[in-house]
């Protein structure tokens, strides 16, 4: 979701928001990126945090390792899971009754 609005986004309509500007000196670190839809990337801008009263739900943070592993095989596992969902209907159209 984004974090200043806090609507729900499926991921490919999010953007990477920089909390320090790039233009600012940010860099695209854990620490310095949040997700955000077009509309708060764009309202916020360059700006630096707090201007507008704009502040992410959640502050970026650099994960652990195991939260990547955690993460990743999560979304491995729905891969999987809509693999063999899909799998499942081609069957049903193409073996005979």
């Amino acid at each position: 979701c984004c974090q200043y609005c806090g609507q729900p986004f499926p991921t490919h309509d999010l953007t990477f928001d920089h909390l320090i500007p790039r233009s600012r000196g940010g860099l695209t670190r854990w620490d310095n990126v949040v997700t955000a839809c077009a509309s708060c990337n764009l309202a916020k801008g360059g700006s630096m945090p707090g201007v507008g009263s704009m502040w992410p739900y959640q502050m970026p943070y650099r994960p652990t390792v195991f939260e990547l592993h955690r993460n990743g095989l999560m979304e491995l596992i729905t891969m999987h899971r809509l693999s063999l969902r899909h799998m499942s209907r081609l069957a049903q159209m193409y073996v005979p009754a």
